[in-house]
């Protein structure tokens, strides 16, 4: 069951989320957004979907925090596909932006792209918040291109069983924890029912950094039926024989083929995903120029891409591992996929 709790705010969880950013090496800074504490909605407000999933759904009021324009919207998903993070912490977060006008009564009938962002290890939902701001950069390259700013979904990647929390957005080889079916089969469900989107191939973008660069461009490629864009910033491809990819894994040579794009763009798929399927998803690639081994497997994977007739644009840029690349190449990601959308609005428009 998916159970879900709004986000109140709460100078508690301030000191919290501070303190759990400097033990992962990430920031040890004041966050610029103030963190939730969670309340539990009261089960009256649950409804059970189509798929007999029951959720419970966030307050209207009390449950967002305006940002870039729009709402930030703090979750809680207790999860059947992976294991707790933690006893302390058994659910998921996850974070949802809904743009500028979304909650307004000129836009009520309206349905907006979503952009799933997938983060990096070690990692958190809102890292793409405190570190990025991506939501403004959004609405900044929504205004630029006349596209349309996507809803933002921001899910808690970290993996139970590694210290590091690093899942590869993969389903493990022992089964235990299925990220790639968490997002598929819970994430993307659950925001197409709660959020007016638009719930096609073109309507969904995948994106991500470092791991979740290698995550984002994984699971386009594995379903590319659901996800038509993916942005992959200092991303890994070759994803077969590193340690820390093992953990998760394993060691049996089918599944980590099959977790390898770099190997099966050759191949295709046992599944049955293959070029005629690829050739469907739009790819923005980005890394810095003096990345070492992000930069070699990005511009392979483009070489890939582009051979295999993907649409597919990639940028290097000066800049380290870390936000200050990922910021500047978000910008020129997002601006890229907008003016495809908005292209593609205007080719059906014309008689």
């Amino acid at each position: 069951m998916i159970a879900l709790a709004a986000a109140l705010l709460s100078t508690t969880a301030t000191t919290a989320f501070a303190r759990d950013h400097k033990t992962n090496s990430i920031s040890n800074r004041t966050p610029t957004t103030n963190p939730i504490d969670t309340v539990s909605v009261d089960d009256s407000a649950k409804k059970t979907g189509d798929d007999g999933v029951s959720a419970t759904l966030p307050p209207p009021t009390g449950s967002a925090v305006t940002k870039g324009g729009g709402h930030l919207i703090y979750l809680e998903i207790d999860s059947a596909m992976v294991r707790p993070r933690t006893h302390r912490h058994p659910a998921r977060q996850v974070v949802v932006y809904t743009p500028a006008g979304y909650d307004t009564t000129d836009h009520a009938r309206m349905r907006y792209p979503v952009l799933y962002l997938l983060h990096g290890s070690p990692g958190y939902p809102t890292d793409f918040i405190e570190f990025g701001d991506w939501p403004a950069l959004s609405e900044k390259a929504s205004a630029e291109t006349g596209g349309v700013a996507p809803i933002l979904v921001m899910p808690d990647g970290n993996y139970t069983g590694e210290k590091h929390g690093d899942s590869e957005w993969a389903n493990s080889a022992d089964g235990r924890d299925r990220f790639e079916d968490f997002i598929v089969q819970e994430i993307v469900p659950f925001t197409d029912k709660r959020f007016r989107t638009i719930q096609t191939p073109a309507g969904r973008m995948i994106g991500g950094v470092s791991e979740g660069g290698y995550g984002c461009v994984n699971l386009a490629l594995h379903h590319p039926d659901l996800f038509g864009s993916a942005i992959a910033l200092s991303g890994y491809f070759d994803n077969g024989g590193f340690g820390w990819a093992r953990k998760v894994l394993g060691f049996d040579g089918e599944h980590l083929r099959s977790n390898n794009p770099l190997i099966y763009l050759d191949t295709g798929l046992p599944s049955g995903e293959g070029p005629r399927q690829w050739r469907t998803v739009r790819f923005f690639l980005g890394a810095g120029s003096h990345e070492k081994t992000y930069t070699a497997d990005t511009v392979r994977l483009a070489d890939k891409l582009k051979a295999l007739g993907a649409p597919t644009t990639l940028q290097l840029a000066d800049g380290k591992h870390g936000w200050d690349l990922w910021n500047q190449l978000y910008f020129n990601g997002i601006k890229t996929m907008l003016a495809a959308q908005r292209a593609g609005l205007a080719a059906k428009d014309q008689p």
